[in-house]
């Protein structure tokens, strides 16, 4: 476990790269400030206890992050981003286990599809559960079956998926996305991502109803915060993205501890080998 408890802040999604370096999807080509200590600077800033982090897709330099990781246990966990179509994946996985990671980062822009796909889940399931890891999906509406898959072969490995499975603003797609995602347990959603799906500056008012839709289909033992540092920043200050939350009318109390930290903290550092929470109740949820 991270933190103390209740109140306890964790950051589900932030990324770090090398210094210079400009990601493709930023606004302007000036570097952002984008290393481990920028990072603490801001999570101390806001009072967050903990940050998941894991390479850009752009730059998967596995090594940086677990160095960050190694370098600041208390407040920085590592996910490696991996191929599971890879012939070195196994032997991979269990190299960045062994030297911290708790997760592993699975994108969308892979080739999963039958047959060689099934095999590839099937090893990524395998190894999660071996190694006591957890998957980070990486993907766009569409490809849920993926959940389903590894929840079938392994039921105990936990997965999350980012920025709500990337629905858009269309309530139609993401109502159809969660649906399917409710009865996967072991899996949760990161609400993260904001910045880049709505078309209304800070705070993102556009964006509210999905948020809202993810909760009631999944209460808040199965959502948890990210920022998406530090690409969120380059238009807002990470204050600003944690601040969101409390922009929302919806979200409050024990309800927004559970977003801001509980989910995270059961999901990512609780007991492994079933599902962190029983099937949600969302009869606390608006």
């Amino acid at each position: 476990m991270v933190g103390d408890g209740a109140g306890t802040r964790i950051d589900s999604h932030a990324h770090l790269w090398p210094e210079h370096w400009v990601h493709p999807q930023q606004r302007t080509d000036t570097p952002l400030r984008a290393g481990a200590r920028d990072l603490i600077r801001c999570l101390d800033g806001s009072r967050v206890a903990h940050a998941v982090v894991s390479p850009a897709g752009a730059v998967p330099d596995n090594a940086q992050i677990v160095r960050a990781a190694a370098s600041y246990p208390d407040r920085l966990s590592a996910v490696v981003r991996l191929d599971p179509t890879s012939v070195s994946f196994v032997p991979d996985a269990r190299m960045w286990a062994g030297a911290g990671a708790i997760g592993i980062r699975v994108s969308d822009d892979l080739d999963l599809g039958e047959p060689r796909g099934r095999a590839a889940i099937d090893a990524l399931a395998d190894v999660c559960l071996e190694l006591g890891l957890a998957v980070d999906w990486s993907f766009v509406i569409g490809s849920h079956h993926l959940v389903e898959r590894v929840a079938v072969r392994a039921a105990g490995v936990r997965q999350v998926v980012d920025h709500v499975g990337w629905p858009g603003l269309d309530l139609r797609i993401g109502g159809g996305w969660l649906r399917d995602f409710q009865g996967v347990p072991s899996a949760a959603l990161k609400l993260s991502g904001f910045y880049a799906m709505s078309r209304e500056p800070w705070p993102y008012r556009d964006v509210w109803d999905l948020i809202e839709h993810a909760l009631v289909a999944l209460g808040p033992e199965r959502t948890m915060w990210g920022s998406d540092w530090p690409l969120a920043t380059e238009g807002e200050l990470y204050s600003r993205q944690l601040g969101v939350l409390d922009s929302i009318p919806f979200i409050a109390g024990d309800l927004r501890d559970w977003i801001l930290g509980r989910t995270a903290e059961l999901f990512w550092f609780g007991p492994r080998g079933e599902p962190p929470m029983p099937a949600t109740s969302r009869d606390n949820i608006i």
